[in-house]
Formats: structure tokens, sequence, C-alpha cells
């Protein structure tokens, strides 16, 4: 755009000079001269101002290309952190390998509530089982006897009876 006002500027600067030389006639007066001084005088002007702004192009050009390579990381950045939440979404929140396939009927039920203020694995029956801050999970257990551990409290596992349709409740806190 700068480049096409410069062409015109020069054109018409050009189209300036031969007007007012062939306006003149053969002598031309202290006054038609003291025009054309003045209007080449502005015209050099103007074309020096335009070819400042000439030389800002290749800046302005450089910072785009780095505008726009910043713009293609952040967008790769964020497809890359939109697949990591769903992969997360995805986990399953016990960290055991083993699956859960026994069934509901029969069992009772042992209810973990997490009063710390921060994380906490608890072994269900060799199962582990992380809890965050606040959560309260609810773990099916075969009627009889299990045994639980509270890893960062608890030096060995705690065996505890339980019946058919029992709610066992076990609240994990700080203690002052």
């Amino acid at each position: 755009m700068i480049r096409t006002q410069y062409r015109q500027w020069l054109f018409a600067s050009a189209c300036l000079l031969a007007i007012s030389t062939s306006t003149m006639g053969a002598e031309p007066t202290t006054a038609d001269l003291q025009k054309a001084v003045d209007s080449l005088n502005q015209a050099t002007t103007e074309l020096k101002k335009l070819q400042a702004e000439l030389q800002k192009i290749p800046v302005l050009e450089t910072s785009i290309d780095d505008n726009r390579r910043r713009l293609i990381k952040l967008e790769n950045d964020i497809k890359m952190l939109t697949e990591s939440v769903e992969s997360l979404k995805a986990a399953k929140k016990s960290t055991s390998l083993r699956p859960d396939n026994t069934a509901t009927k029969g069992m009772g039920r042992f209810r973990l509530i997490n009063d710390f203020v921060e994380e906490q694995s608890v072994l269900v029956n060799g199962v582990a089982y992380r809890l965050l801050p606040g959560e309260e999970r609810v773990i099916p257990v075969a009627a009889g006897e299990f045994s639980y551990q509270v890893l960062q409290v608890q030096r060995r596992p705690q065996v505890r009876q339980i019946s058919v349709d029992e709610i066992k409740t076990v609240r994990i806190y700080p203690v002052d």
C-alpha cells in the first residue's frame, strides 16, 4: 500500500513539474519560480516521509511472521493439553491394574472419606485407591473379612469384618 502511494506521488510530482514548466513560457517570473520551488520542496518532504514508512515494512513483516509462529505453537500446545485432559478423563481413578469383577449381590460397602488437605492412598483388599482432598468413595467388598490400610498413616493393614449390605465408614483426617 505504501509502495503504491509512493509511486503515485512520484508520478504526480513529475506531472506537476512538467505542467509548471510548460505553462511558464520562455521567461518565468520570480513568483512562478518560487511556486515551483515550494511545490518541489513539499514533494521532497512527502517523499522522505514515504521512504521512512517504506523502511518500516521489513520490521513489520518480521513481527507478523514471529506472531504467526507463536500462534501456531500456542494452537499446538492447546491441542496437546486438550488431548492430555481427555486421556486423563478416560483413565480410571483406581491405581490397581486388576479389573473389578465382583458382583454387588452378597456384598458389603466400605465408604472412605478423605478429610486431609492432601491426596491419600488406601489399599482395600490389596487394591489401591487414591482419594483427593474432600473426596468420598464407596467400595464394594465381599461379605466377611476384609483389610484396608491408609498408606500415609498406618503401618500395617487393618482387618475387619463386614456383613451383607452393611456399610462401614472410615474417615481419614489429620490428628492434631
